[in-house]
C-alpha cells in the first residue's frame, strides 16, 4: 500500500466515483475506490474489499453500498493505528457522513432508498427496468463527495492542532524555551546547519546572538539566531530538528526570535530566504528591495555572499 494525498476537489471526487461505477464498477467498489485515490493509496485489495457491501450489504437491504465505501474510505484516512488510540474521532466523521447523506436523501439503507428488494428476482428486475442504477450512480457521487468534504476538514483540523503544539512546545514555556548558546556551544548549531545546507562559517560573530529551543521535557526543536546592528537585526540561521519538521517549529522559532529581539530594541527584522518566502510572508515579512535595506543588514556575510545572490530579503517590524 502507497501513500501520498491528492489534490482533487471533493466535487470532483464524487464525480470520478460516478465515472467507476460507468465503468462497471459497483456503488461500494467505485466509492472507496476513488478516495483511497485521492488520499494516494493505492493497494491490491482495493476495490475488492467493498464488493460484498454493494447492493444493500449484498443485496440484504442494508446499509447503501456508496454509503458503505465511504465509511471505509473514512477509516482509511482517520481510522485507529494503535489500539490504545480513540476511535470518537472516527466515530464522529462517519456519523457526519451518515447524518448529511439521510437528510439529503432521506435514508441510508438500500432498500428504502431505492424503495424495492434486491434480494428477489422481481425486484432486481423492477431494478433494471426502471433505470435505477442512475440513482445509484447519484448516490455514488454525492456520497464520495460528503465524504471527501469530512476527509478534508477533518485533516486541516489535525494540521491546526498540530502546529499549535508544536508552537506550544517552543512558545509556552516563556525565558525557557530560548536558551543562548555561549560561543563554545555553538558547535552542535553549526552542525545542524550544515546538515540542512545552511551556512554556520560566521556563527562566531559576536553580533550573532544563537539560541536552542527545547520543549517542555527540555527535548531540542531546533536553533535559530539575530545579528544584531542597532534598531535592525538579521533574523538567521534558523534550522529545526528533523523529527520536529512540518509541525510549525519553525514558525514558532522564528516568532520567539522576534520577541527576544523586540526585548532587545531592535526595531525592524531582516531576513534572506531562497525557497521560504511564501511562509515568511505568512509572519507578516515582506519582500524589500536591497537598495533601501540598511547599509549594515547589507555587509553582514549572509547578505555579502554567504546566501546565494538568488535569495530575498524581506523585512517586518519586531512589533507587528
Amino acid at each position: 500500500m502507497s501513500a501520498g494525498v491528492t489534490s482533487k476537489s471533493p466535487a470532483d471526487t464524487g464525480e470520478a466515483a460516478g465515472r467507476r461505477m460507468d465503468a462497471g464498477w459497483s456503488c461500494a467498489e467505485s466509492v472507496v475506490a476513488e478516495l483511497a485515490h485521492r488520499q494516494g493509496i493505492e493497494s491490491d485489495l482495493l476495490p475488492a474489499i467493498a464488493t460484498g457491501f454493494c447492493g444493500g450489504v449484498s443485496r440484504t437491504g442494508g446499509m447503501c453500498g456508496a454509503v458503505s465505501g465511504a465509511v471505509m474510505a473514512i477509516s482509511l484516512a482517520n481510522g485507529r493505528k494503535r489500539a490504545a488510540d480513540s476511535r470518537e474521532p472516527t466515530y464522529a466523521a462517519v456519523q457526519g457522513l451518515v447524518d448529511g447523506f439521510a437528510e439529503e436523501f432521506g435514508s441510508v439503507n438500500c432498500s428504502e432508498l431505492l424503495g424495492l428488494n434486491l434480494g428477489a428476482d422481481e425486484g432486481r428486475a423492477a431494478f433494471r427496468a426502471r433505470g435505477l442504477n442512475r440513482r445509484c450512480r447519484s448516490f455514488a457521487c454525492r456520497a464520495a463527495e460528503i465524504a471527501a468534504e469530512i476527509i478534508d476538514r477533518v485533516s486541516a483540523d489535525k494540521a491546526r492542532a498540530s502546529v499549535t503544539a508544536a508552537r506550544d512546545d517552543v512558545l509556552a514555556l516563556g525565558p525557557g524555551a530560548a536558551t543562548p548558546l555561549a560561543a563554545g556551544e555553538r558547535a552542535a548549531m553549526g552542525e545542524a546547519l550544515r546538515r540542512a545546507g545552511l551556512p554556520a562559517d560566521d556563527l562566531d560573530d559576536e553580533r550573532v546572538r544563537a539560541f536552542a529551543f527545547a520543549d517542555r521535557d527540555g527535548a531540542l526543536v531546533g536553533y535559530g539566531g539575530l545579528e544584531i546592528h542597532g534598531d535592525d537585526a538579521l533574523v538567521r540561521s534558523i534550522v529545526v530538528e528533523p523529527s520536529r519538521r512540518r509541525r510549525g517549529a519553525g514558525r514558532a522559532i522564528v516568532e520567539r526570535l522576534l520577541a527576544e529581539a523586540a526585548a532587545l530594541g531592535v526595531e525592524r527584522a531582516y531576513l534572506l530566504t531562497t525557497n521560504a518566502r511564501v511562509c515568511f510572508e505568512r509572519l507578516g515579512f515582506a519582500a524589500v528591495a536591497r537598495a533601501d535595506a540598511p547599509p549594515a543588514i547589507l555587509a553582514t556575510r549572509q547578505a555579502i555572499g554567504l546566501c546565494p545572490a538568488s535569495a530575498v530579503l524581506m523585512v517586518r517590524s519586531t512589533q507587528s
